[in-house]
C-alpha cells in the first residue's frame, strides 16, 4: 500500500511540474489599451505608446523619450466623446501595481484624472486635442505610456474633428519639424452643415495662422478652401476667391480695436499674447477693409490678396 501511495504521489507531482513548465509567463513590460463602448455597442480603443521604461523582470528593460508630449502629438489621433467613461487594460499582469496615475494635457495644461476601482476613469468634459499620459509604478519597475486623443461633443463635431485631424495628419505626414494647433471652430456659419476652423501652423520654426472653410458634401466633410497669414508679413490679410468670401488677417498691433469688412464687423480672437486674428464673411468680393484704433482713428488697409 505504501508503494502504491508513493507511486500515486510521484505521478501527481510529475503532472503538476509538467503543467508549470508548459505554462507561459510574460515578464516583459505590459502594453496598455484604453477603450469604451460607443454607439451601436462598437468598441473604440487605442493601444498607448511606450515612452519611458525602467523594468526589471526576466531581464532589464530600458527606454527613454525626452519630450513625451511632442512624441504623442505625432501619433495618429483617436477620437473619444468628452466626459466619457473609459476602461483601461493590460495585456499581461505578472507584476504588482504600487502606484498608477493617469492625466491628460491640453495646451501645456495638465489635468489629473481620478481612477475608479473597476479599472476605469472619465475624460474631462472639455473638447479639443489632448495627450493622455499613463504612469505605472510596480514591483518590477516603472512604465510610461502616451496617446493622442480628440475629445469631441455632438455627432457633427465628432465627425468634423476626426476629418480635420486625419486630413492634417495626411497632408503633413512625414514632416519632422511640423506642428499645428486648432484655435477656434464654428459650425453652421453660412448654412447648415458647414464649418470654419482657425488654426496655428508651425513648420521649420516659422509660424502661420490659417482659416479653413469646410462643408458636408454627400454626407462627408470636404475641405473647400484655406487662407493663411504670417505675423510679420507686410500684407497681413487676405480673402478667399470664391463664395463664401471669407476675409481674414493677423493682428500684432495692440492699438487696433476693430476691423470692418465693408459695413460688417469682423470677429477678433486672441491667439497668444498680443497676437490676434480676425475674420468676417461677406457676400461681396473686393470690399473695403477698415481698421479702427483705440483712439478712434480709422485706416483703410492695403489692397486685397486673393487666394491663388
Amino acid at each position: 500500500m505504501s508503494g502504491f501511495l508513493k507511486l500515486t504521489m510521484g505521478l501527481f507531482l510529475a503532472f503538476t511540474l509538467t503543467g508549470c513548465i508548459g505554462e507561459e509567463y510574460d515578464f516583459t513590460p505590459p502594453s496598455v489599451t484604453i477603450s469604451t463602448v460607443i454607439e451601436s455597442e462598437n468598441v473604440q480603443s487605442i493601444e498607448l505608446e511606450e515612452v519611458n521604461i525602467d523594468w526589471n523582470s526576466d531581464k532589464y528593460y530600458k527606454k527613454e523619450t525626452e519630450d513625451i508630449l511632442s512624441f504623442a502629438r505625432e501619433q495618429k489621433p483617436v477620437h473619444f466623446k468628452s466626459g466619457q467613461k473609459v476602461d483601461y487594460d493590460f495585456d499581461s499582469q505578472d507584476f504588482a501595481i504600487e502606484e498608477l496615475n493617469v492625466s491628460v494635457w491640453n495646451n501645456n495644461k495638465e489635468i489629473e484624472l481620478e481612477i475608479n476601482d473597476d479599472r476605469s476613469f472619465h475624460f474631462p468634459t472639455e473638447e479639443g486635442e489632448f495627450v493622455i499620459v499613463f504612469d505605472l509604478h510596480s514591483d518590477k519597475g516603472m512604465a510610461q505610456f502616451v496617446g493622442n486623443i480628440l475629445m469631441v461633443g455632438s455627432p457633427q463635431e465628432q465627425t468634423f474633428e476626426s476629418f480635420f485631424h486625419e486630413k492634417m495628419y495626411e497632408m503633413h505626414m512625414g514632416e519632422v519639424e511640423y506642428s499645428y494647433e486648432p484655435v477656434q471652430k464654428e459650425f453652421n456659419v453660412v448654412h447648415a452643415d458647414d464649418a470654419i476652423v482657425v488654426f496655428r501652423e508651425n513648420s521649420d520654426g516659422e509660424e502661420k495662422i490659417l482659416i479653413a472653410y469646410l462643408e458636408i458634401v454627400d454626407n462627408q466633410w470636404q475641405w473647400i478652401q484655406t487662407r493663411g497669414a504670417e505675423w510679420n508679413s507686410p500684407v497681413n490679410w487676405s480673402s478667399m476667391n470664391q463664395p463664401p468670401y471669407i476675409y481674414s488677417g493677423a493682428i500684432s498691433d495692440k492699438s487696433i480695436s476693430e476691423v470692418y469688412v465693408g459695413n460688417e464687423p469682423s470677429k477678433i480672437i486672441s491667439v497668444e499674447g498680443e497676437k490676434r486674428f480676425w475674420y468676417a464673411i461677406s457676400p461681396t468680393k473686393d470690399v473695403e477693409i477698415t481698421i479702427i484704433k483705440d483712439d478712434g482713428s480709422k485706416e483703410i488697409m492695403g489692397e486685397i490678396n486673393h487666394e491663388k
